[in-house]
């Protein structure tokens, strides 16, 4: 059998004879280059090196690698999209990038993103872009769950703005959705992406018999592939509302034809928005109607909206203004009775004051100190019965046994993304390091929902129901929790797995044959992900294991690792504890049912705050001899 070979384009495993990538489409043997063999990051900084010093890689997509680089005539950092080579024979593809970066550059606005340069060179189609240090919305839900009102509020005012200014231009953005919207590190919105932006005057949104945009953010008219206007945008701005304040978005199938149709014809959960305000309820489930005349006229009508609902809150917090009675103590004035305190009751705008004689303040007082202690002393003896009430030492200490455990011998290894061609790394996963490993025990499969049942008492978990599937929808805190349990009642020393022992067991330890995915080259015989589940959570063991005997570790579940992510270094792991972001973020690793094969590779590498729950988020279990 002729060996395997990874798409250069989307970094999909195919076989070594492959003329065309099944996954992206891409020509792999009439692809040339003004420059030979080079490809990658090579062929740009050949290309593009008299006007741009191109330093490494920031995110690629199916269509396009963007780099980062500085402009060297004015000496400033720039993102640098370059179009796939795959796709120059797409005459419909490069005019609509080059439109993309014509109509950026034409808006001038704080709230989207700024484009410098766009042209081609010797078949380099490319656009020079601000660049900007933070993360896009997805990623910030995905990291910190649900969002307060007021900060969801926040964004939503920013882009709403975004479309306002696009809109009264004449284009139409098409699809808005979370991944599109950037939050700068200081706090700035960004709206980004025009690729399938239109004027105004735009007709359907399908090209070829297929749908361009994005399913789950698309809106009614355009999922039934009907002429859109402005209020396209408007509707998928609202499923960007419903996600920030639930943390998935109204509408998802199984495959993209049935989310389609859920978005045509069906009705969001609004029991999911029943704890918010009512005026907030009624702005997104406005913005969500089927019928584009029952949304908002204009971007400008949705502003005034946002602003009248944003008055209800405090900014960033989503406290509400009106709940918050400030009571302020003062001594009164010499005319006043001596040995009286002067309270002053505000709230709104309103003050009533009363004069109020110092011993009964003091009375108060100690009344209220005493109902204070009162308090914590119930919250606490509530607490501790809490940690006691779920099953007895004797009961756990035998469900511990189902938590199968494998010997890793200590060995040395590389660590870090070992592809022959390194523009098929992330930038994370370099440099490659010599670690030297200790022994350790890891989890033969990770922890099921089965076993957190048993252990904690209840089911956190999507898709519940399978008691063999990995347990998920916990955050790094709770995993914690889970251990501190078991430990206390068996006596035992759980933990979770350091990235590095991670890595080693996922590569085979001292067995390892040096797979790109955990036991094969090829990912579907032994994990599932996004082109194999169904959008589905799969029984743990349910696919082969890796040479030592290890289940799941590509792909089906993202497991938590138990360091602060950082960058690695020439000389060594990433830290197990640094800076105060760091004290935040720990590593994830392994990929899960809804991740592409690129993401299951076992040097692939990311991170989530430690309070962030996700449904494609589990662990398994570490322990030391």
């Amino acid at each position: 059998m002729p060996e395997n070979k990874v798409c250069p384009f989307c970094g999909e495993e195919i076989k070594g004879v492959a003329v065309k990538c099944r996954f992206c489409g891409s020509q792999l043997s009439d692809v040339t280059s003004p420059s030979g063999s080079l490809r990658g990051i090579d062929l740009v900084r050949k290309t593009l090196g008299d006007r741009y010093e191109v330093l490494h890689e920031i995110g690629k997509g199916g269509m396009a690698t963007v780099y980062k680089a500085i402009q060297k005539n004015l000496n400033r950092p720039v993102a640098l999209k370059v179009v796939h080579q795959n796709l120059l024979h797409d005459e419909e593809f490069i005019s609509r990038f080059h439109r993309e970066a014509k109509m950026c550059a034409s808006m001038s606005h704080p709230n989207i993103v700024t484009v410098y340069d766009e042209g081609e060179v010797l078949g380099v189609h490319f656009m020079a872009m601000e660049y900007l240090d933070g993360n896009d919305l997805r990623t910030v839900i995905e990291q910190e769950g649900i969002l307060t009102p007021g900060k969801c509020l926040h964004y939503l005012l920013a882009v709403a703005k975004a479309l306002d200014h696009a809109h009264s231009r004449g284009f139409i953005h098409r699809d808005v959705k979370s991944g599109n919207i950037f939050i700068t590190v200081d706090g700035r919105v960004v709206l980004m992406d025009f690729g399938i932006a239109h004027a105004a005057l735009g007709g359907k949104i399908t090209r070829a018999g297929a749908v361009i945009g994005t399913p789950e953010y698309m809106s009614p008219e355009q999922a039934d592939g009907k002429k859109v206007d402005h209020r396209t945008d408007l509707y998928s701005l609202g499923v960007i509302m419903y996600e920030c304040l639930t943390g998935t978005v109204p509408f998802h199938g199984s495959s993209p034809v049935s989310t389609l149709y859920k978005v045509a014809n069906d009705r969001p959960d609004i029991t999911k928005l029943k704890a918010f305000p009512e005026k907030l309820k009624k702005l997104n489930l406005g913005l969500l109607q089927k019928d584009p005349s029952n949304r908002p006229k204009t971007a400008k009508h949705l502003i005034e909206n946002i602003l009248k609902v944003q008055e209800e809150f405090r900014p960033h917090l989503g406290y509400r203004k009106k709940e918050r009675a400030h009571r302020q103590i003062k001594k009164t004035k010499k005319k006043e009775q001596k040995g009286a305190v002067k309270l002053v009751w505000s709230i709104g705008r309103k003050k009533y004051p009363e004069t109020v004689p110092q011993h009964v303040i003091w009375i108060l007082s100690g009344i209220g100190l005493g109902l204070v202690v009162f308090l914590v002393v119930l919250l606490v003896r509530d607490w501790q019965t809490e940690q006691d009430a779920y099953l007895s030492p004797e009961d756990i200490s035998i469900r511990a046994a189902d938590l199968e455990m494998v010997f890793i011998e200590g060995g040395a290894f590389t660590q870090g993304c070992v592809e022959e061609r390194q523009s098929n790394c992330f930038a994370n996963e370099l440099p490659v390091h010599e670690v030297q490993i200790s022994g350790f025990y890891i989890g033969k499969f990770p922890v099921t929902q089965g076993q957190w049942s048993k252990v904690m008492g209840s089911n956190p978990s999507s898709f519940s129901g399978c008691d063999d599937c990995p347990v998920n929808n916990v955050s790094w805190m709770d995993a914690m929790k889970f251990i501190e349990r078991l430990n206390r009642v068996t006596n035992k020393n759980y933990r979770l797995p350091t990235e590095a022992e991670w890595e080693f067991a996922a590569r085979g330890g001292n067995n390892s044959q040096q797979f790109r995915f955990s036991g094969s080259t090829y990912l579907s015989d032994v994990g599932w992900y996004d082109r194999n589940s169904n959008g589905l959570l799969k029984p743990v063991g349910s696919l082969n294991p890796n040479e030592i005997g290890l289940y799941d570790m590509s792909g089906n579940i993202n497991e938590w690792c138990y360091d602060v992510f950082s960058e690695y270094s020439s000389n060594g792991s990433p830290r197990l504890s640094g800076s105060s972001r760091g004290t935040a973020f720990h590593v994830i690793r392994g990929g899960s049912y809804s991740s592409p094969a690129r993401e299951c590779r076992v040097y692939f590498r990311s991170s989530r705050h430690l309070t962030a729950t996700s449904p494609y988020i589990g662990f398994r279990l570490a322990r030391d001899p």
